[in-house]
């Protein structure tokens, strides 16, 4: 029998690629640009890998596509890759306030000094299979006539939820006046002061 010797060892890693790079940011807890997204849902992928398995009786023919495009973290895990974040990464999935606890959570990173910056915002595929469950109960506004007014979550007299989908993103930055970080070289066009977040289902 043969043995085996390991003559290479080497790191991938956020938090870098060589020894060195890793230890120092071990040792001074280093970190970049953050991503946070919210992501409420990815039905069609697990309707097709499915279909799949029916048809085929077999696992394997699949592929190895579908389980990605099935995680709801599927925005964060492509973004992080196009856009080579390697700071904080992860995806909120919390129903329609999914991309508002993203900015919520980006916003907390960045208070308490854990990012200085942090990529957020959210995105929502949108497909007949992924709505039909919310049509079952009458969720849906009945406004057909009106769709200019059939939107209006925050209304006495909505009458349900409107399908949609689409994504938006913003970049959070660390603001004080004596230290002003502004990774694009822009004034903030905003501030973000308070943030809350409240619970109505038993009022």
């Amino acid at each position: 029998m043969y043995r085996v010797a390991i003559t290479g060892i080497g790191i991938v890693s956020s938090l870098g690629n060589d020894i060195e790079t890793v230890a120092d940011s071990l040792r001074h807890g280093n970190e970049e640009t953050g991503l946070i997204f919210g992501s409420d849902s990815s039905c069609l992928a697990a309707v097709e890998q499915v279909d799949l398995l029916r048809k085929f009786k077999e696992t394997k023919m699949i592929g190895s596509g579908l389980v990605f495009q099935s995680m709801t973290s599927t925005i964060t895990m492509n973004l992080n890759t196009i856009l080579k974040t390697r700071g904080a990464s992860w995806t909120i999935s919390s129903a329609c306030s999914s991309g508002a606890h993203a900015v919520g959570q980006a916003a907390d990173l960045i208070a308490l000094g854990r990012q200085e910056r942090v990529i957020c915002g959210a995105a929502q595929e949108i497909n007949w299979q992924s709505i039909c469950s919310f049509d079952a109960p009458g969720a849906f506004s009945t406004r057909v006539d009106m769709p200019h007014a059939a939107s209006r979550p925050f209304d006495a007299s909505r009458d349900g939820l409107v399908p949609g989908g689409g994504a938006v993103l913003c970049l959070g930055e660390f603001n004080d006046q004596k230290r002003k970080i502004y990774f694009l070289q822009a004034s903030p066009l905003l501030q973000l002061r308070k943030l809350n977040q409240l619970c109505l289902i038993f009022r």
